[in-house]
């Protein structure tokens, strides 16, 4: 049996932990939106692609200019991804 180092599964916990929390600031800010946009024009909440997203973020930067829930967004991204780079990382060099 193989064990996995306990850092491994902190910095994955920490990683998975920070790219849901930013998929739930991406409904916060689809929330926001459509709070203020009319009935026909406002964005679902399921079903994500790149021209959606940028139409996400184009639209928050448009109505709520002094927001920051989208650099909150971006920043939880990015953490997390380093995070789960690093604990590939730690990973492999713990099967060598």
């Amino acid at each position: 049996m193989i064990t996995m180092p306990l850092s491994v599964l902190i910095l994955f916990a920490a990683a998975t932990s920070l790219v849901i929390g930013a998929n739930l600031v991406l409904y916060v800010m689809i929330g926001e939106i459509n709070r203020k946009l009319p009935e026909e024009q406002q964005i679902g909440y399921l079903g994500f692609y790149p021209s959606k997203a940028f139409r996400i973020t184009r639209e928050y930067r448009r109505l709520y200019p002094g927001g920051h829930l989208n650099t909150v967004r971006i920043i939880f991204n990015i953490v997390g991804f380093i995070l789960g780079l690093c604990a590939a990382a730690r990973l492999s060099h713990f099967w060598r």
